[in-house]
């Protein structure tokens, strides 16, 4: 257990790292264009296919922080997502309690 506290502050450390790293304005670059028609090409299709209202997609190229928002924040209202949509964490925090366990259970076998 003493060793489980410092994987989870590590893994919400940079939990809390990309979250900041992903809402960042990224500079103007000639870069950006290109990225979002990359990451849009991905993202309209698999919205349409998920039945996906609205989201925001963080990526980081080349060290840059690019983010890109998609469709709307509320069906009702038609609100478009922009930079300040909050999104409900949900199951994510799943993601986080298997990824500490898998580390404290490898670490200590190797112990």
């Amino acid at each position: 257990m003493k060793r489980l506290l410092p994987a989870a502050m590590l893994c919400l450390s940079l939990f809390v790292s990309a979250s900041v790293a992903a809402h960042a304005v990224a500079p103007p670059d000639a870069n950006r264009d290109e990225v979002g028609r990359i990451v849009g090409r991905t993202i309209g299709p698999l919205m349409k296919k998920n039945g996906i209202a609205g989201m925001a997609v963080g990526v980081v190229v080349d060290g840059k922080p690019y983010v890109f928002d998609y469709g709307v924040a509320s069906k009702a209202t038609k609100q478009p997502v922009d930079d300040d949509t909050l999104f409900e964490l949900g199951s994510v925090s799943k993601t986080f309690t298997a990824t500490l366990t898998a580390y404290a259970v490898a670490q200590a076998s190797f112990r």
